[in-house]
């Protein structure tokens, strides 16, 4: 990752993230479907379940037993969240294998769940912040598409209006893809960070 690559003062750039995406693509395509098997397989053991007491005829009060069920799967998920996040740092920083990433996305979550919980809070905060000015900065933006619209519907429709319109709805569709671009970017680089210190305090320390 960008990341990794500027901590360890190596070379970055785009030929270089290209020859990293590709080389680890199918690690990384393995890793998301084993870890999407863990999460389905369960939901689906539920869901067939569910379906097999109604049409037995059960009285569905039966099915409130899944309420506690659901409770438990969310921080089980928020959980294997977690995982993914480190997960795929392990597969692209050290070259891990799916099964292999999975065991020591587990394993640093398991060795630093106060600090992942802690990074996660603030990432949270700060993404709600973030959220918070980007919307209001594409509301911003958009007001302007709607009064044209507005005006163009209701004062006759023409080919600059519309030319326009479609300007407007272009750049509202380029800035929009270039903020969640630049989030996208800003949480990778943040958890890629985060996980380096992790696992730099897992690290015993060299004897002098």
């Amino acid at each position: 990752m960008a990341a990794d690559s500027l901590d360890k003062d190596e070379e970055t750039g785009f030929s270089k993230a290209l020859s990293t995406g590709l080389s680890n693509f199918w690690r990384l395509l393995g890793f998301m479907l084993l870890l999407g098997l863990i999460v389905i397989t369960p939901l689906l053991f539920l869901a067939a379940l569910s379906v097999m007491v109604f049409a037995s005829g059960v009285s569905p009060v039966f099915l409130l037993f899944l309420i506690p069920i659901g409770l438990i799967m969310i921080p089980v998920l928020i959980g294997i969240g977690f995982v993914a996040i480190l997960g795929t740092r392990s597969v692209v920083i050290d070259g891990l294998g799916p099964v292999d990433a999975i065991k020591s996305g587990w394993k640093m979550l398991r060795e630093n769940l106060g600090p992942v919980l802690l990074t996660w809070l603030i990432s949270l905060a700060i993404g709600f912040v973030v959220g918070i000015i980007v919307v209001v900065f594409l509301i911003m933006l958009i007001v302007p598409i709607a009064v044209l619209g507005y005006l163009t519907f209701t004062t006759g429709v023409t080919t600059a209006k519309l030319a326009g319109i479609a300007l407007l709805g272009l750049l509202f569709f380029l800035i929009f893809l270039v903020l969640r671009s630049a989030f996208g970017a800003y949480h990778s680089v943040y958890w890629t960070l985060a996980f380096r210190q992790m696992r730099a305090l897992n690290e015993p320390e060299a004897p002098e």
